[in-house]
């Protein structure tokens, strides 16, 4: 149903108000009910949706025209960047991270000049839609992941190479992933489409 009703927004004005709405009602119910370690009990959906739905309102925001921020695009993801650091609550909960984290995204999509340029390369995209696909799959590799991390926690000398170990493998299954999956999956649903 929520997605009949966001393929119909044809406002940016609308998208905005969506997101908008989207990140306030995520906050609110994690504010009203989110446990001491700042988790809904059995309702992780409420912060999935609410960064779905928040993300996709900005996009539809910048998509339909109206969200143009120009030059204040580079200052404002840095401002996001230092409040997100300076801030302690959003390093408690994740979901204080949401509406940040999606602002700073809008600003980097909305970017001009260099930065543009930089983020448009072919290896930075490559590793956008590859990151899109560790997204979907990352619980796949949540093992992995708590394995190295566990090595990295038993001294500070391991801490790197266990951070290098990790953005490596979850890069290389990303890409791999992107590669070996969504590509050719792409590819035979295009073709059954046309």
């Amino acid at each position: 149903m929520v997605f009949v009703v966001v393929a119909r927004l044809r406002s940016w004005r609308a998208g905005l108000a969506m997101a908008f709405l989207s990140y306030a009602a995520m906050l609110a119910i994690f504010a009203a009910f989110a446990l001491p370690n700042g988790n809904l009990e059995h309702m992780f959906y409420v912060r999935i949706m609410g960064e779905f739905l928040g993300g996709v309102g900005l996009c539809l925001a910048w998509k339909r025209g109206g969200l143009v921020l120009g030059r204040i695009a580079v200052p404002l993801a840095a401002a996001t960047l230092l409040v997100i650091w300076l801030y302690p609550a959003s390093h408690s909960g994740g979901y204080w991270l949401a509406p940040a984290l999606g602002v700073f995204v809008a600003a980097l999509a909305t970017a001009t000049g260099p930065l543009v340029r930089w983020l448009s390369r072919p290896i930075m995209l490559r590793a956008g839609e590859a990151s899109y696909c560790l997204y979907l799959t990352h619980y796949l590799l949540r093992d992995v992941v708590a394995g190295l991390s566990d090595w990295g926690r038993q001294s500070w000398l391991a801490a790197i190479p266990a951070t290098v170990a990790i953005v490596l493998a979850l890069g290389g299954a990303a890409y791999a992933l992107h590669r070996l999956v969504e590509v050719p999956a792409r590819r035979l649903l295009h073709a059954r489409a046309s």
